[in-house]
């Protein structure tokens, strides 16, 4: 279903390399986020969906996915297990609107997964600012 990662021209990544690639289908909340994020500092990228955000991880490669786990088009869990089989050590905080009961599977998955962190929607954003913060560190640290 998705292709092998290729090898990517790392010379020119360091100007145009975003801190976060935002994969949310939502678009007002997708919205919302990457302007907060921005507001904080971070440099943001957003994709609607996970295949629009593996295309875009063919050339640039994010210090951080902040990606939504429900999505048409290949999903969260996709896109983390893609990272996974590709080797690329980006961080990732997943999102999840998920039911209580699903709640405990899902952040189980995304951990297997590698993620830094799990937010339960609706969330706060103080939190998502702490996960990302957690797992690239501030939006000064994150240029270094």
């Amino acid at each position: 279903m998705f292709r092998e990662a290729q090898p990517r021209n790392e010379s020119n990544q360091s100007q145009l390399r975003p801190d976060i690639l935002l994969v949310e289908d939502e678009d007002g909340f997708r919205l919302l986020v990457q302007q907060f994020l921005e507001s904080a500092g971070y440099a943001v990228h957003s994709e609607p969906d996970g295949k629009a955000a593996l295309r875009y991880l063919e050339r640039v490669s994010p210090k951080l996915i902040v990606t939504d786990l429900f999505m048409p088009d290949a999903n969260g869990i996709e896109l983390m297990t893609w990272l996974c089989r590709a080797r690329l050590e980006i961080g990732v905080v997943a999102m999840c609107g998920a039911t209580a009961e699903e709640r405990e599977l899902f952040e189980a998955m995304a951990c297997d997964l590698g993620a830094h962190a799990m937010l339960h929607k609706p969330f706060g954003l103080t939190d998502l600012l702490m996960a990302v913060y957690g797992a690239i560190g501030s939006p000064i640290s994150a240029v270094a």
